[in-house]
């Protein structure tokens, strides 16, 4: 997980016609245990296996907690996949409780985000 390079899952055969869901990846900046190119190779694996081309990455950050770098691949009227990197977040679950284990309060609200992702999925399927 520190960077070996494995054989990406996206060269898997699979029925014609069939998509895979959106997928989102958030990833520390700072995390010594899982390099953070894995979670962009993730993102991008899973976008190109779509056709997805990745949107110019911006910058979003909410008060006081970490700077996130934000890219969004997409396919002809959908969202593949997105890459939240989270800047100066280590291993940790992102906006946890201070006093969890491993969780950075810093850090975006990862489980708001979870959320508000699968809404929109949902929301954009039933259209």
């Amino acid at each position: 997980m520190s960077g070996r390079r494995v054989k990406a899952a996206s060269t898997a055969p699979r029925a014609t016609g069939v998509r895979l869901p959106a997928l989102l990846v958030i990833q520390g900046s700072a995390d010594p245990l899982v390099a953070p190119s894995n979670g962009a190779e993730a993102a991008r694996s899973w976008a190109e296996s779509e056709g997805a081309k990745p949107s110019p990455a911006r910058t979003v950050q909410r008060g006081a907690r970490y700077a996130m770098k934000v890219t969004d691949y997409r396919a002809p009227g959908r969202l593949v996949a997105t890459l939240c990197e989270v800047i100066g977040l280590g291993h940790a679950w992102s906006g946890g409780a201070a006093s969890q284990s491993y969780s950075d309060p810093k850090g975006p609200d990862a489980s708001r985000m979870i959320w508000s992702f699968m809404a929109k999925q949902f929301n954009t399927a039933q259209v």
